[in-house]
Formats: C-alpha cells, sequence, structure tokens
C-alpha cells in the first residue's frame, strides 16, 4: 500500500479536498485502500465509489463504512452505485437499479445514525439489523449515477449527488435537472445536496496508449449501463449497430 499511501500524502500536500478511491472488483480492496490512505493523512476526505447493493448487502457495506470513519476521525464518505464490474466473474445479476439503491439508502442511513431498520424490499431485506457502535460523525452517502431514473431517485433520498460520465455542459445540467426534479418531489432543493460532476478520463504521456484506455472505458460504461442508452443520447451520440 505504499503507492497509495504516497499518493494520499500528496494529494493532501496540494489541498485536494476528497481522494476518492475506486472500488473496481478483484482488483485491490476499497476500504483498505482507504484506511492506508487515513493512516499517511489527517485532514484530507476519503471518499469510495462505488459501492453497490448486489454484490454486498448493505448492512455490511454500513458496517465497513462506520469503522472506517471511526478510524480515519470522520473523514470517511461513499458512493452508492449499480456496479457492475466483476459481476459476470461471480454470477452476480443486477436489475431494477434505482430501486436497489433507493432500498440501500433506506438501509444504510438509519443503521449509520445509530438505529435499527427493518426494511421488506423488493430487493433488499433488512431485519432488526443494527451496528453493535455508532459512528462520531454524521457520514455523507452519495449516489453515483449516469442513469435518469437513479438521478431522480438520488436527487429524493441521497446526501450528494456524483454525476456521472456527462462531460458537456448540456450533459451535465441535464443531469442536475433529473436530479433537482427528485429534490423537489419531497420537499427539497437542489441546494440541500452536494453535487459533483465525475468526468472519466485516462492520462498518459504516450496519447495513443491514453486513447486506447479511454475506448476501453466507454466500452464498460456501454456494457454496465445496457440497455440504457440515454446518456449516449444526450451526449448527441449513436451506438453504431454493428457494435
Amino acid at each position: 500500500m505504499s503507492a497509495n499511501a504516497a499518493l494520499a500524502r500528496l494529494c493532501e500536500e496540494v489541498n485536494i479536498d476528497v481522494l476518492w478511491h475506486s472500488n473496481h472488483r478483484l482488483y485491490r480492496e476499497m476500504f483498505l485502500r482507504m484506511a492506508s490512505s487515513a493512516m499517511a493523512t489527517s485532514r484530507i476526505g476519503l471518499g469510495g465509489a462505488v459501492a453497490d447493493p448486489f454484490a454486498v448487502h448493505p448492512a455490511m457495506t454500513a458496517q465497513s463504512l462506520a469503522t472506517l470513519s471511526e478510524f480515519s476521525g470522520g473523514r470517511a464518505m461513499l458512493a452508492l452505485g449499480a456496479g457492475g464490474s466483476g459481476f459476470q466473474m461471480m454470477g452476480i445479476k443486477r436489475s431494477r437499479s434505482a430501486t436497489a439503491l433507493r432500498e440501500a439508502l433506506l438501509v444504510m442511513k438509519p443503521i449509520l445514525a445509530g438505529e435499527e431498520v427493518t426494511l421488506d424490499g423488493e430487493i433488499i431485506k433488512a431485519h432488526a439489523a443494527r451496528l453493535q457502535f455508532t459512528p462520531d460523525h454524521p457520514i455523507t452517502l452519495w449516489i453515483g449515477t449516469r442513469g435518469y431514473l437513479t438521478l431522480e431517485m438520488a436527487g429524493r433520498y441521497a446526501d450528494a449527488v456524483m454525476i456521472a460520465t456527462y462531460a458537456t455542459p448540456e450533459g451535465v445540467t441535464g443531469a442536475l435537472e433529473r436530479v433537482e426534479k427528485g429534490a423537489q418531489s419531497t420537499g427539497r432543493d437542489l441546494a440541500d445536496l452536494r453535487i459533483m460532476s465525475r468526468v472519466d478520463t485516462c492520462v498518459h504521456h504516450d496519447f495513443r496508449a491514453a486513447y486506447d484506455g479511454t475506448r476501453r472505458m466507454v466500452a464498460g460504461f456501454l456494457w454496465s449501463s445496457y440497455p440504457d442508452r440515454n446518456f449516449v443520447k444526450q451526449a448527441g451520440l449513436k451506438v453504431p449497430r454493428d457494435l
């Protein structure tokens, strides 16, 4: 974890607000890397993105997050998302992501607040679940998504929203409108939520290597979001039939 710790120290030295740690399945584990970053720093926020409600039960995710928050002095935060990486290898099927993420929030928010929760959800079940300790600091739960339904759901239930993929003013504006619609349906305002625009890229000294890395990223988005193509249309693009 020495490289991870060195990166965390550098990010803190240059005053980055939050260092986000990816959760790509079967790569280096997210929460362990966040703990490594916590040990190497004292101020920077520590984010994890994304935790999904399919591979790990939200109560167990809350346990890990609460432990890390306590370990880091309240610097941890987490983005929930539909996920998808490694699902084929593990035989996991993802369905009705917006519903699953809403139910994950309904489990995690009370548990992290020290409450007991029972939920007989359509996808997520919890029976008198509670942590045996309560985090000393409130923990921000984000929703990371590019999907229209999930953006609206995030506006209704999440503390913060990570708008994924949209890298144009038009795309971000359209996503914000979805979030705002959801927020207003529950009497909230867009200003009540923390908003981030996550723009994915690939940086390399060799342009061709960076270009190829970005191509793989785009292919992954198209696969993980299938059959949702709204984010492609929002960018004014089409997926060729052959592809």
